[in-house]
Protein backbone atom coordinates (compact mmCIF):
# COMPACT_ATOMS: atom_id res chain seq x y z
CA UNK A 1 0.00 0.00 0.00
CA UNK A 2 0.90 3.94 0.14
CA UNK A 3 2.23 3.20 3.62
CA UNK A 4 5.00 0.95 3.16
CA UNK A 5 5.49 3.29 -0.07
CA UNK A 6 6.32 6.09 2.02
CA UNK A 7 7.83 4.29 4.60
CA UNK A 8 10.53 2.35 2.04
CA UNK A 9 11.25 5.87 -0.08
CA UNK A 10 11.02 8.40 1.95
CA UNK A 11 11.77 6.72 5.29
CA UNK A 12 9.12 8.37 7.41
CA UNK A 13 6.34 6.80 9.67
CA UNK A 14 2.76 7.27 8.22
CA UNK A 15 0.17 7.45 11.44
CA UNK A 16 -3.24 6.30 10.66
CA UNK A 17 -6.04 7.43 13.23
CA UNK A 18 -9.21 5.31 13.57
CA UNK A 19 -12.22 6.71 15.23
CA UNK A 20 -16.27 5.74 15.10
CA UNK A 21 -18.27 8.97 14.18
CA UNK A 22 -21.73 8.42 13.10
CA UNK A 23 -21.55 8.27 9.45
CA UNK A 24 -25.18 10.20 8.80
CA UNK A 25 -24.42 12.79 11.32
CA UNK A 26 -21.17 13.68 9.97
CA UNK A 27 -22.46 13.32 6.06
CA UNK A 28 -25.02 15.88 7.09
CA UNK A 29 -22.58 17.83 8.95
CA UNK A 30 -20.27 18.43 5.83
CA UNK A 31 -23.29 18.80 3.36
CA UNK A 32 -24.83 21.44 5.05
CA UNK A 33 -22.00 23.47 6.15
CA UNK A 34 -18.65 22.05 4.91
CA UNK A 35 -17.48 20.96 8.14
CA UNK A 36 -15.84 19.77 9.92
CA UNK A 37 -12.44 20.03 7.86
CA UNK A 38 -11.30 16.70 7.70
CA UNK A 39 -7.28 17.60 7.84
CA UNK A 40 -8.59 19.33 11.09
CA UNK A 41 -10.93 16.72 12.64
CA UNK A 42 -7.85 14.13 11.80
CA UNK A 43 -5.24 15.89 13.93
CA UNK A 44 -7.52 16.63 16.40
CA UNK A 45 -7.52 12.84 16.10
CA UNK A 46 -4.11 12.29 16.51
CA UNK A 47 -3.14 15.15 18.68
CA UNK A 48 -1.45 16.69 16.07
CA UNK A 49 -0.77 20.77 15.71
CA UNK A 50 1.02 21.67 12.77
CA UNK A 51 -1.27 21.92 9.71
CA UNK A 52 -0.40 19.68 6.76
CA UNK A 53 0.95 20.57 3.41
CA UNK A 54 -1.31 18.15 1.19
CA UNK A 55 -4.75 17.22 1.88
CA UNK A 56 -4.97 13.98 -0.18
CA UNK A 57 -8.54 13.39 -1.05
CA UNK A 58 -9.59 10.20 -1.80
CA UNK A 59 -12.93 10.92 -2.49
CA UNK A 60 -14.85 14.06 -3.37
CA UNK A 61 -18.17 13.35 -1.33
CA UNK A 62 -16.02 13.19 1.66
CA UNK A 63 -14.68 16.18 3.30
CA UNK A 64 -12.45 19.08 2.41
CA UNK A 65 -9.49 20.89 3.48
CA UNK A 66 -8.60 24.33 5.38
CA UNK A 67 -8.37 26.91 3.58
CA UNK A 68 -5.02 27.24 2.00
CA UNK A 69 -4.00 23.71 2.87
CA UNK A 70 -2.89 22.74 -1.20
CA UNK A 71 -4.91 19.44 -2.51
CA UNK A 72 -4.72 17.15 -4.50
CA UNK A 73 -8.30 15.81 -5.44
CA UNK A 74 -8.98 11.51 -7.17
CA UNK A 75 -11.84 11.48 -9.00
CA UNK A 76 -12.90 7.74 -9.55
CA UNK A 77 -15.65 8.24 -12.75
CA UNK A 78 -17.93 10.52 -14.46
CA UNK A 79 -20.99 7.95 -13.55
CA UNK A 80 -23.42 10.41 -11.91
CA UNK A 81 -22.80 13.37 -13.98
CA UNK A 82 -23.07 11.45 -17.00
CA UNK A 83 -26.00 9.09 -16.45
CA UNK A 84 -27.85 10.53 -13.39
CA UNK A 85 -30.92 7.98 -14.01
CA UNK A 86 -29.02 4.98 -12.97
CA UNK A 87 -28.61 6.32 -9.78
CA UNK A 88 -31.56 7.08 -7.07
CA UNK A 89 -33.07 10.13 -6.18
CA UNK A 90 -31.45 10.11 -2.53
CA UNK A 91 -27.84 9.57 -3.93
CA UNK A 92 -28.77 12.50 -6.26
CA UNK A 93 -29.71 14.94 -4.52
CA UNK A 94 -27.34 14.41 -1.40
CA UNK A 95 -24.25 14.64 -4.08
CA UNK A 96 -25.44 18.35 -5.23
CA UNK A 97 -24.97 19.47 -1.72
CA UNK A 98 -20.79 18.04 -1.70
CA UNK A 99 -19.71 21.11 -3.61
CA UNK A 100 -17.96 19.22 -6.11
CA UNK A 101 -17.55 22.10 -8.33
CA UNK A 102 -16.02 24.44 -5.81
CA UNK A 103 -13.50 21.50 -4.38
CA UNK A 104 -12.13 20.83 -8.28
CA UNK A 105 -11.90 24.67 -8.51
CA UNK A 106 -9.76 24.63 -5.66
CA UNK A 107 -7.78 21.45 -6.03
CA UNK A 108 -4.35 21.92 -7.15
CA UNK A 109 -4.27 18.88 -9.23
CA UNK A 110 -6.91 16.27 -10.13
CA UNK A 111 -6.06 12.60 -10.38
CA UNK A 112 -8.27 10.23 -12.73
CA UNK A 113 -7.72 6.59 -13.15
CA UNK A 114 -7.77 6.42 -17.08
CA UNK A 115 -7.63 9.20 -20.02
CA UNK A 116 -11.47 8.53 -20.23
CA UNK A 117 -12.17 9.83 -17.19
CA UNK A 118 -9.99 12.48 -17.57
CA UNK A 119 -11.97 13.90 -20.63
CA UNK A 120 -15.40 13.31 -19.25
CA UNK A 121 -14.10 15.88 -15.86
CA UNK A 122 -12.64 18.10 -18.30
CA UNK A 123 -15.75 18.50 -20.21
CA UNK A 124 -18.01 19.09 -17.32
CA UNK A 125 -15.27 21.34 -15.48
CA UNK A 126 -13.18 23.37 -18.28
CA UNK A 127 -11.61 24.97 -15.73
CA UNK A 128 -9.72 21.76 -14.62
CA UNK A 129 -7.60 21.64 -17.87
CA UNK A 130 -3.56 21.39 -17.27
CA UNK A 131 -4.91 20.15 -13.65
CA UNK A 132 -6.06 16.43 -14.18
CA UNK A 133 -2.88 13.57 -14.03
CA UNK A 134 -4.14 10.45 -15.02
CA UNK A 135 -2.62 7.35 -12.77
CA UNK A 136 -4.40 4.02 -13.50
CA UNK A 137 -4.71 2.04 -9.99
CA UNK A 138 -3.26 -1.38 -9.53
CA UNK A 139 -3.58 -5.18 -9.09
CA UNK A 140 -3.71 -6.29 -5.41
CA UNK A 141 -0.84 -8.56 -5.17
CA UNK A 142 -3.57 -11.30 -3.38
CA UNK A 143 -5.30 -11.34 -6.93
CA UNK A 144 -4.15 -12.97 -9.67
CA UNK A 145 -1.93 -15.74 -10.96
CA UNK A 146 1.61 -14.84 -11.20
CA UNK A 147 1.11 -13.11 -7.62
CA UNK A 148 1.09 -16.51 -6.01
CA UNK A 149 -2.37 -16.91 -4.74
CA UNK A 150 -4.56 -17.60 -8.11
CA UNK A 151 -2.91 -20.80 -10.20
CA UNK A 152 -4.65 -22.91 -12.60
CA UNK A 153 -7.99 -24.37 -12.66
CA UNK A 154 -6.56 -27.79 -11.81
CA UNK A 155 -5.27 -26.80 -8.77
CA UNK A 156 -5.59 -27.53 -5.23
CA UNK A 157 -3.04 -25.82 -3.31
CA UNK A 158 -4.91 -22.12 -3.45
CA UNK A 159 -5.11 -20.24 -0.58
CA UNK A 160 -9.23 -20.78 -0.12
CA UNK A 161 -9.81 -24.22 -2.12
CA UNK A 162 -12.31 -24.24 -5.08
CA UNK A 163 -14.21 -26.92 -2.85
CA UNK A 164 -14.25 -24.65 0.15
CA UNK A 165 -15.25 -21.84 -2.38
CA UNK A 166 -17.92 -24.10 -4.04
CA UNK A 167 -19.40 -25.13 -0.98
CA UNK A 168 -19.87 -21.81 0.81
CA UNK A 169 -21.71 -20.47 -2.43
CA UNK A 170 -23.37 -23.09 -3.47
CA UNK A 171 -21.71 -22.97 -7.20
CA UNK A 172 -22.28 -25.26 -10.20
CA UNK A 173 -20.31 -27.11 -11.75
CA UNK A 174 -19.88 -25.03 -14.78
CA UNK A 175 -20.76 -21.33 -15.24
CA UNK A 176 -20.70 -17.81 -16.46
CA UNK A 177 -19.38 -15.11 -13.47
CA UNK A 178 -20.67 -11.56 -13.10
CA UNK A 179 -19.31 -10.03 -9.86
CA UNK A 180 -19.78 -6.17 -9.04
CA UNK A 181 -22.32 -4.43 -6.87
CA UNK A 182 -25.94 -4.95 -8.48
CA UNK A 183 -26.78 -1.68 -9.64
CA UNK A 184 -28.12 0.00 -13.51
CA UNK A 185 -25.06 1.38 -14.67
CA UNK A 186 -23.72 -2.74 -14.57
CA UNK A 187 -26.37 -3.77 -17.29
CA UNK A 188 -26.76 -6.87 -15.67
CA UNK A 189 -30.55 -7.48 -17.42
CA UNK A 190 -28.61 -7.38 -20.83
CA UNK A 191 -26.38 -10.36 -19.57
CA UNK A 192 -29.75 -12.13 -18.31
CA UNK A 193 -31.11 -11.71 -21.59
CA UNK A 194 -28.08 -12.95 -23.22
CA UNK A 195 -27.72 -15.69 -20.98
CA UNK A 196 -31.47 -17.21 -22.04
CA UNK A 197 -30.63 -17.25 -25.17
CA UNK A 198 -27.49 -19.39 -24.92
CA UNK A 199 -27.48 -23.24 -26.73
CA UNK A 200 -25.80 -24.32 -23.91
CA UNK A 201 -28.24 -26.29 -21.20
CA UNK A 202 -25.20 -26.96 -18.93
CA UNK A 203 -24.27 -23.56 -18.33
CA UNK A 204 -25.05 -21.64 -14.97
CA UNK A 205 -25.22 -17.78 -14.46
CA UNK A 206 -23.69 -16.73 -11.59
CA UNK A 207 -24.18 -13.03 -10.13
CA UNK A 208 -22.10 -12.19 -7.40
CA UNK A 209 -22.39 -9.08 -5.72
CA UNK A 210 -24.05 -6.75 -2.94
CA UNK A 211 -27.60 -5.26 -3.79
CA UNK A 212 -26.58 -2.00 -4.93
CA UNK A 213 -29.87 0.58 -5.33
CA UNK A 214 -32.85 0.70 -8.51
CA UNK A 215 -32.42 -3.51 -8.17
CA UNK A 216 -35.86 -3.92 -9.15
CA UNK A 217 -35.14 -4.51 -13.16
CA UNK A 218 -32.83 -7.02 -12.65
CA UNK A 219 -34.05 -8.77 -10.10
CA UNK A 220 -37.38 -9.07 -12.68
CA UNK A 221 -35.32 -9.94 -15.53
CA UNK A 222 -34.15 -13.16 -13.64
CA UNK A 223 -37.33 -13.78 -12.65
CA UNK A 224 -38.58 -13.67 -16.38
CA UNK A 225 -35.69 -15.36 -18.16
CA UNK A 226 -36.14 -18.82 -19.50
CA UNK A 227 -33.03 -20.18 -18.37
CA UNK A 228 -34.21 -18.46 -13.93
CA UNK A 229 -33.52 -22.03 -12.86
CA UNK A 230 -29.69 -21.54 -13.93
CA UNK A 231 -29.25 -17.91 -13.06
CA UNK A 232 -27.80 -17.86 -9.10
CA UNK A 233 -27.53 -14.69 -7.05
CA UNK A 234 -25.07 -15.30 -3.72
CA UNK A 235 -24.21 -12.08 -2.69
CA UNK A 236 -21.55 -9.98 -1.69
CA UNK A 237 -17.96 -12.42 -1.80
CA UNK A 238 -15.29 -12.20 0.46
CA UNK A 239 -11.90 -10.35 -1.09
CA UNK A 240 -10.09 -13.68 0.44
CA UNK A 241 -12.69 -16.16 -2.22
CA UNK A 242 -11.99 -13.67 -5.55
CA UNK A 243 -9.31 -15.07 -7.11
CA UNK A 244 -10.58 -19.05 -6.94
CA UNK A 245 -14.16 -17.49 -7.58
CA UNK A 246 -12.71 -16.14 -11.14
CA UNK A 247 -10.49 -19.37 -11.81
CA UNK A 248 -13.36 -21.46 -11.18
CA UNK A 249 -15.85 -19.80 -14.27
CA UNK A 250 -15.68 -20.66 -17.66
CA UNK A 251 -16.01 -17.19 -18.47
CA UNK A 252 -16.11 -13.58 -16.53
CA UNK A 253 -18.79 -11.08 -18.50
CA UNK A 254 -19.16 -7.84 -17.46
CA UNK A 255 -21.79 -5.31 -19.45
CA UNK A 256 -21.15 -2.23 -17.42
CA UNK A 257 -22.71 0.64 -19.42
CA UNK A 258 -19.43 3.11 -18.40
CA UNK A 259 -16.33 2.56 -15.96
CA UNK A 260 -13.84 5.25 -14.39
CA UNK A 261 -11.37 2.08 -14.85
CA UNK A 262 -12.90 -1.61 -14.69
CA UNK A 263 -11.25 -3.46 -11.33
CA UNK A 264 -13.26 -6.50 -12.10
CA UNK A 265 -12.22 -6.36 -15.56
CA UNK A 266 -8.79 -6.69 -14.39
CA UNK A 267 -9.09 -8.66 -11.84
CA UNK A 268 -10.47 -11.35 -14.14
CA UNK A 269 -7.51 -10.88 -16.51
CA UNK A 270 -5.00 -11.78 -13.31
CA UNK A 271 -6.77 -14.85 -12.96
CA UNK A 272 -6.41 -16.06 -16.36
CA UNK A 273 -9.85 -16.10 -16.66
CA UNK A 274 -11.61 -15.73 -20.30
CA UNK A 275 -12.91 -12.01 -20.14
CA UNK A 276 -15.72 -10.32 -22.06
CA UNK A 277 -16.57 -7.27 -21.19
CA UNK A 278 -18.79 -3.62 -22.85
CA UNK A 279 -16.63 -1.68 -25.42
CA UNK A 280 -17.08 1.40 -23.64
CA UNK A 281 -15.50 4.50 -22.07
CA UNK A 282 -12.02 3.04 -19.92
CA UNK A 283 -13.05 -0.87 -20.74
CA UNK A 284 -11.86 0.09 -24.63
CA UNK A 285 -9.05 1.86 -23.05
CA UNK A 286 -7.01 -0.62 -21.33
CA UNK A 287 -8.80 -4.25 -21.60
CA UNK A 288 -9.32 -4.11 -25.26
CA UNK A 289 -6.52 -6.51 -26.83
CA UNK A 290 -6.76 -9.06 -24.05
CA UNK A 291 -10.83 -9.42 -23.24
CA UNK A 292 -13.52 -9.71 -25.93
CA UNK A 293 -15.50 -6.36 -25.98
CA UNK A 294 -19.25 -6.33 -27.28
CA UNK A 295 -21.76 -3.68 -27.33
CA UNK A 296 -23.70 -3.58 -24.17
CA UNK A 297 -26.89 -2.51 -25.57
CA UNK A 298 -27.43 -5.56 -27.76
CA UNK A 299 -27.88 -8.52 -25.91
CA UNK A 300 -28.45 -11.01 -28.58
CA UNK A 301 -25.24 -10.44 -30.26
CA UNK A 302 -23.71 -10.88 -26.83
CA UNK A 303 -25.51 -14.45 -26.75
CA UNK A 304 -23.87 -15.30 -30.21
CA UNK A 305 -20.38 -13.60 -29.12
CA UNK A 306 -20.42 -15.96 -25.63
CA UNK A 307 -21.35 -19.10 -27.38
CA UNK A 308 -18.28 -18.71 -29.82
CA UNK A 309 -16.09 -17.47 -27.08
CA UNK A 310 -16.23 -20.20 -24.70
CA UNK A 311 -15.06 -22.13 -27.44
CA UNK A 312 -12.01 -19.82 -29.00
CA UNK A 313 -10.97 -17.66 -26.29
CA UNK A 314 -7.67 -18.93 -25.71
CA UNK A 315 -7.21 -18.72 -29.31
CA UNK A 316 -8.26 -15.15 -29.71
CA UNK A 317 -6.52 -14.29 -26.63
CA UNK A 318 -4.18 -16.86 -25.29
CA UNK A 319 -4.29 -17.39 -20.93
CA UNK A 320 -0.65 -15.71 -20.95
CA UNK A 321 -2.06 -12.84 -22.66
CA UNK A 322 -4.24 -11.70 -20.56
CA UNK A 323 -2.01 -12.14 -17.29
CA UNK A 324 0.64 -10.34 -18.93
CA UNK A 325 -2.12 -7.77 -19.71
CA UNK A 326 -2.60 -7.65 -16.13
CA UNK A 327 0.32 -7.40 -14.41
CA UNK A 328 1.13 -4.13 -16.17
CA UNK A 329 -0.55 -2.41 -13.39
CA UNK A 330 0.57 -2.24 -10.13
CA UNK A 331 0.13 -0.53 -7.01
CA UNK A 332 3.76 0.01 -6.70
CA UNK A 333 3.75 1.82 -10.26
CA UNK A 334 0.35 3.60 -9.33
CA UNK A 335 2.22 5.03 -6.04
CA UNK A 336 5.83 6.08 -7.67
CA UNK A 337 3.23 8.35 -10.13
CA UNK A 338 1.30 9.69 -6.74
CA UNK A 339 4.52 10.27 -4.87
CA UNK A 340 5.80 12.38 -7.60
CA UNK A 341 2.49 14.28 -8.01
CA UNK A 342 2.74 14.83 -4.13
CA UNK A 343 6.24 16.33 -4.75
CA UNK A 344 5.20 18.67 -7.47
CA UNK A 345 2.25 19.97 -5.58
CA UNK A 346 4.50 20.87 -2.24
CA UNK A 347 6.90 22.42 -4.86
CA UNK A 348 4.10 24.13 -6.63
CA UNK A 349 4.85 23.27 -9.55
CA UNK A 350 2.37 22.16 -12.50
CA UNK A 351 1.77 18.78 -15.02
Amino acid sequence: GLFDVESELLGHKAATVHRRIPNKLLNFSMALFNWPKIDALSRAMAGVLQKPDIFLSLNPYFGSATAGIKTIQVIHDCAELIYPEFFSLKMRMSSKFFRLKEKLRHARFIVAPSKTTASDIEAFFPDTAGRICVISPGIDMKIGTGFENCTAKDSTSQNISQSDVRIKYGLPEKFILFLGTIEPRKNIPCLIEAFGALKNSNMHLVIAGRLGWKTKETLMAIAKSPARSRIKLIGYVDEAHKSTLYSMCSLFVYPSFYEGFGLPVLEALACGTPTMAGATSSINEYFGGAALLFDPYKPFELAALINNYLHSAEKIHPRALRIATAHKFNWWKSAQALLILINETGAGHTV
